[in-house]
């Protein structure tokens, strides 16, 4: 069985890369640098989305990068659909994608489990983004054999329909607890006595995220023009069934919003939603913008936003690049600011964060001709 026939995509550059995928992406890669710069160097010892001690604008900080996550896995998706549409063939992109996943999870349990996440030393892994993203490219890799429709609706069923399952305990399920935990109550599985496992991001929904993004594959093949319409009224619509949902306040998230001291904690409350694991009402709330601003990058991009795209081009290297580097930031300030100054308000956060965006453009722009330069097989795999 043979993948869906290519047609024209536009708007392309060069290499046949949609230069609004790589905007979006790169935006909100600059948003993930802002996240993980607050995580390490922010002063506050609290949640910025606990609505009894956070303030506003430190929540919308945190709100904001809120977007990095459903971007990646959407796109991840419909970036599937795309190199299939190349001429490859079903069994050649189910190999492409299990392969990828294989990678990633790789990639999570070793490079990111000992340089960033935690001390592997001490027998404790966690399982972050990279671990959903491939598990999803790998549940992606069995469903591509199946018509796209099935494929979209096993994603809105998955996306839709999981919160149903919010109260059931891994304990329900026996000695296969942890299954459950895997799949989506998340926790600590305990591997040994001495190693075990904390996951952060469960397989579901993602993998559902994942497969819609596919099943959206076909509307990135379109002219720009329609795709621009497309994006905006699924946007509109995502939206409007979010304010809907959200309002409602019964169905689609498992902490419920309410009236807050003043106008603005309410509004707080009523879009802190839950991202672990995502609710229907944080999916959303983030794939509404996520596809208005896919509608706005769909026209010619002005020269200012040349590094954004750069960025997107290059999205592993720039992943595994800037997660050591703000680290190696904190460590150093940490030296010259010992406790009890252990770290900085939102603007020296704000600071901090503009200094790492520039020092990771010039390593990403040489890594981006690299790859055009090169097309050794290996250099896909960053």
């Amino acid at each position: 069985m043979s993948a869906p026939p290519t047609v024209p995509t536009a708007p392309e550059d060069s290499a046949g890369r949609l230069q609004s995928i790589d905007l979006l992406r790169g935006l909100v890669m600059i948003l993930m640098v802002l996240d993980h710069t607050r995580g390490l160097f922010s002063k506050e010892p609290f949640s910025p989305v606990d609505l009894a001690r956070t303030f506003p604008a430190l929540f919308a900080t945190r709100w904001i990068t809120y977007l990095c996550a459903p971007a990646f896995v959407f796109l991840a998706g419909a970036s599937a659909y795309l190199h299939g549409a190349r001429g490859l063939t079903r069994g050649q992109l189910s190999r492409f994608l299990l392969t990828r996943g294989l990678w990633l999870l790789f990639l999570e349990m070793t490079y990111l489990n000992w340089l960033v996440w935690s001390d592997f030393l001490s027998g404790r892994f966690l399982a972050v983004i990279f671990w959903a993203i491939g598990w999803s490219m790998i549940c992606l890799a069995g469903l591509v054999w199946l018509p796209r429709w099935v494929i979209a609706a096993v994603g809105l069923v998955l996306c839709a329909g999981h919160n149903l399952l919010d109260n059931v305990a891994p304990e329900s399920w026996g000695p296969w607890g942890w299954l459950w935990q895997f799949l989506h109550a998340g926790g600590r599985i305990e591997i040994s006595s001495n190693i075990h496992l904390d996951i952060m991001y469960r397989l579901v929904p993602w993998n559902g995220l994942m497969a819609i993004g596919y099943a959206c594959g076909p509307a990135f093949q379109w002219e720009p023009a329609r795709r621009r319409r497309w994006a905006w009224r699924a946007g509109l619509v995502l939206l409007a069934l979010f304010l809907a949902v959200r309002f409602v306040n019964q169905y689609g998230d498992p902490t419920p919003w309410a009236p807050g001291k003043n106008a603005v904690f309410t509004v707080m409350s009523f879009v802190n939603c839950n991202k672990y694991p995502p609710s229907l009402d944080f999916l959303l709330m983030m794939m509404g913008p996520i596809l208005l601003l896919l509608a706005a990058l769909e026209r010619e991009a002005p020269a200012w936003m040349g590094p954004v795209r750069t960025f997107g081009r290059v999205p592993m290297f720039f992943f595994l690049l800037h997660l050591p580097l703000i680290r190696l930031g904190a460590a150093v300030t940490k030296s010259f600011r010992p406790p009890p100054r252990t770290g900085f308000g939102l603007l020296g956060v704000y600071m901090a964060w503009i200094v790492f965006v520039l020092l990771l453009y010039y390593p990403c722009r040489s890594f981006a001709a690299l790859k055009r330069r090169n097309k050794s097989p290996w250099l896909s795999y960053f």
